[in-house]
């Protein structure tokens, strides 16, 4: 079993908390992406939760991987799992959202991932599922956090206000 992180630390930290898996620097692994086709033979299950590359908006592991000649036998894949957010959605209008909901979004990036997940699934048949969820933003960036800075920012108020 293996997986990949992006930090050095993550890594020590991941491989720490489980000694079973091997962990690797996915930047390390793909930076001669060519050369470490190897890494992908006999993998049959694969869960991707990385986000949109910041600079060109792609997917990582859509385009090092799947959208590439790392893969000799596409058929080996037997499950792959893509963890996207739930902002895809987009503005509903306060109406209840379901997995077929369509993707309202404008302008979201995760949104074209999202969407090219799909397409992996259908036109190339790849046994693609996609799961969406809400607060993936990062450490303090959750909806929650924002609650509950906002509570802090008026409880602050409120003392200087006595």
């Amino acid at each position: 079993m293996s997986g990949t992180c992006r930090g050095i630390s993550k890594q020590i930290i991941l491989q720490r908390q489980m000694p079973f898996v091997r962990v690797e620097l996915w930047d390390e692994l793909f930076a001669q992406s060519n050369e470490n086709a190897e890494y992908w033979d006999g993998v049959t299950h694969v869960v991707s939760t990385i986000p949109p590359d910041k600079s060109s908006g792609a997917d990582p592991v859509l385009q090092y991987v799947f959208n590439s000649p790392l893969l000799s036998d596409k058929d080996q894949m037997k499950w792959i799992g893509y963890i996207g957010t739930t902002s895809v959605y987009g503005d509903h209008g306060g109406q209840f959202v379901t997995e077929d909901s369509k993707l309202l979004a404008r302008g979201n990036v995760r949104k074209e991932v999202d969407l090219a997940w799909q397409k992996l699934a259908v036109e190339e048949k790849y046994p693609v599922h996609v799961f969406r969820c809400g607060g993936i933003y990062g450490p303090g960036r959750s909806m929650l956090d924002a609650v509950l800075r906002k509570e802090n920012d008026n409880e602050t108020a409120s003392q200087k206000a006595r």
